[in-house]
């Protein structure tokens, strides 16, 4: 694909019905066998990876806006994959087209080869006549996935590694992250912690839940700090 300024047009309504599953990047994930997401529904459930969750599964569709998180993961990407990526992902991959020092591959080629890419406006304010190019999204890569599931015709959305919050040496499943102790905020369960990020990400989902509405959300995540979308604490993870 040389020129995915292509929208979103194609992927409108095209999981009409079905639940899906959007897959986050927290610790609650570790060990987690991503094949039992095919007993949800009983049936085939889309997955909708976020951001770094592409390191940890081959999910169906991956949203990504930041451009600090495309850095980290662009080299990841699976061709069975559909990428909607922000627009200043793409400029980025333009511009400076990040490389894999290990091969020598670029982003650039990854994203001109690759067979299923759409480009995307992400905005506060999507404008109603533009609904084919735009997804919503407000400073949670959260609200684009869900906004992705709601544009997809879901009907529902099952939450993955959705923590929002961190262990005491670990922030994420597929890596150790070692920041600065003092930005942590301890919770009363647990041993978790926040940060003022994650603090930060749930309000932003939080003052949007009407942004969703119709689409039923369950949270996977047993102990996340999320709070605003019920919990199922009888099949959700940790498995303690």
């Amino acid at each position: 694909m040389t020129d995915p300024i292509n929208g979103i047009a194609s992927l409108i309504d095209s999981c009409a019905g079905l639940s899906c599953a959007i897959i986050g990047t927290g610790t609650s994930l570790e060990g987690f066998d991503f094949a039992e997401l095919e007993k949800l529904d009983d049936g085939f459930v889309p997955t909708i990876g976020m951001n770094e969750a592409v390191k940890l599964c081959v999910p169906t569709y991956a949203v990504v806006c930041d451009p600090r998180a495309w850095r980290k993961a662009w080299m990841h990407y699976d061709p069975r994959t559909t990428l909607i990526m922000g627009r200043r992902c793409w400029k980025i991959t333009q511009h400076e087209s990040p490389m894999e020092p290990r091969t020598g591959r670029t982003a650039l080629a990854m994203v001109q080869n690759h067979p299923r890419v759409h480009v995307a406006t992400y905005t506060h304010e999507p404008d109603p006549l533009q609904i084919e190019n735009q997804l919503f999204w407000h400073g949670a890569i959260l609200t684009a996935a869900l906004s992705l599931a709601c544009a997809l015709g879901c009907r529902k959305a099952y939450l993955y590694g959705v923590d929002f919050y961190r262990t005491a040496d670990r922030a994420y499943a597929h890596n150790l992250s070692l920041k600065s102790p003092e930005d942590l905020i301890e919770t009363e369960r647990l041993g978790l912690y926040r940060t003022p990020s994650f603090d930060s990400m749930r309000n932003y989902v939080r003052q949007n839940l009407e942004k969703w509405e119709g689409l039923e959300v369950v949270n996977m995540s047993r102990y996340s700090q999320l709070g605003c979308f019920p919990v199922d604490r009888e099949r959700g993870l940790p498995r303690v």
